[in-house]
């Protein structure tokens, strides 16, 4: 059966150290003193609306997030689009290009 390798931390002076995981201990956290006046902490969170979930409730309130959402879907749509036709104009344009100088290349000899 395969033996498991002791993992070890080779040192430059050619010593092996073995890694010893380290242990945590927690340690008893004391509260700061302040001389200032903090309001007591809420006793309860406040309640979720009964009716749904926030983002239903945000965009009951907001329809103008819903149109500016969908305003920058188009821009990049539309971005899109033209980066992909320019790159169709100029795929073709290159290849005449390139057919252009290859047979000037050879008519020249």
């Amino acid at each position: 059966m395969i033996r498991p390798k002791i993992p070890s931390n080779p040192l430059p002076t050619g010593l092996l150290t073995p890694i010893v995981p380290a242990v945590y201990e927690p340690q008893a956290q004391v509260p700061a003193v302040c001389h200032c006046q903090h309001p007591a902490p809420a006793a309860q969170q406040a309640a979720a609306p009964a009716g749904g979930s926030a983002a239903v409730d945000l965009v009951k309130r907001h329809p103008v997030l819903i149109v500016g959402g969908l305003v920058v879907g188009a821009v990049l749509a539309i971005a899109t689009f033209l980066a992909i036709a320019l790159v169709a104009v100029a795929v073709p344009i290159g290849a005449l290009v390139m057919r252009s100088l290859l047979k000037d290349l050879r008519s020249n000899r």
